[in-house]
């Protein structure tokens, strides 16, 4: 998805569906545009539950989505950013339930250079990690994310950071998602 070509006046991001968090398409130049995760705290939630965890997500396509390739750029302000970002799918629950979703996370900290892929939103259930300053910039990242056959992998700036089985506990399908870890700013200049 090109955010740049979007032909109306609508801030609200292309075909995505916010579980938490506001995620708005907004000019970061004259002509550049990107969604921006744009929530600094917590805010009022429709549900209690979904309190229990200060992330945020945005998802896009279809339940029944199993193996899949995605790909986004993500962009960490300095000033109020987010200190984490992810690219996940299967994505299994979402609305008030939401808080307990699992599925296939790929997180990024840059400013720390890690990455995690979790079985789970909260990320609890760490099926791999690592640290990475040679690839992993502070700032600006291209993340991709397959799912194929049984295997993910993941890579960040185009180099390979991992390549596993997809764990059983793993739903066999949900949505595609990208969101933040705590509340801050977060940058999505495309989303393939």
């Amino acid at each position: 998805i090109d955010f740049d070509v979007q032909n109306n006046d609508s801030t609200a991001a292309p075909y995505f569906q916010a579980q938490q968090g506001v995620f708005e398409v907004v000019a970061v130049s004259s002509w550049e545009k990107h969604v921006r995760q744009t929530v600094l705290e917590m805010p009022i939630a429709w549900c209690s539950s979904t309190a229990k965890l200060n992330a945020t997500m945005n998802v896009i396509g279809d339940f029944n989505w199993t193996d899949i390739y995605s790909r986004t750029e993500v962009i960490l302000s300095p000033v109020n950013g987010s200190g984490g970002v992810y690219l996940a799918a299967r994505i299994d629950q979402l609305g008030c339930e939401m808080y307990k979703a699992r599925g296939l996370f790929f997180w990024l900290y840059p400013r720390e250079q890690l990455f995690l892929l979790t079985n789970d939103l909260a990320g609890t259930e760490v099926i791999k990690g690592g640290r990475n300053p040679e690839v992993i910039d502070k700032v600006d990242n291209m993340m991709d994310l397959l799912v194929y056959k049984g295997y993910v992998s993941g890579h960040v700036n185009k180099i390979l950071l991992f390549n596993v089985t997809v764990p059983p506990s793993t739903p066999h399908n949900g949505f595609i998602g990208v969101g933040t870890d705590s509340y801050g700013y977060a940058d999505w200049s495309y989303f393939d």
